[in-house]
């Protein structure tokens, strides 16, 4: 784009996360299985693609 300009650093960086409810710790197996599942499936990957996104990177 001309006239853009790329910033240093992690400017508009975007953090997700999943809460759950007080008294549903019994999910926190579940949901880790589905997040993992999903980031080796390439699934996030395919929706980052789809959605124009660059330069996104995974949290370690």
């Amino acid at each position: 784009m001309p006239g853009a300009k790329i910033l240093d650093g992690n400017w508009g960086a975007e953090h997700m996360a999943i809460a759950v409810p007080g008294g549903r710790e019994a999910a926190i197996p579940l949901l880790n299985s589905f997040v993992a599942e999903e980031q080796s499936s390439g699934a996030l990957n395919t929706i980052q693609q789809q959605a124009g996104l660059r330069g996104a990177t995974k949290a370690q």
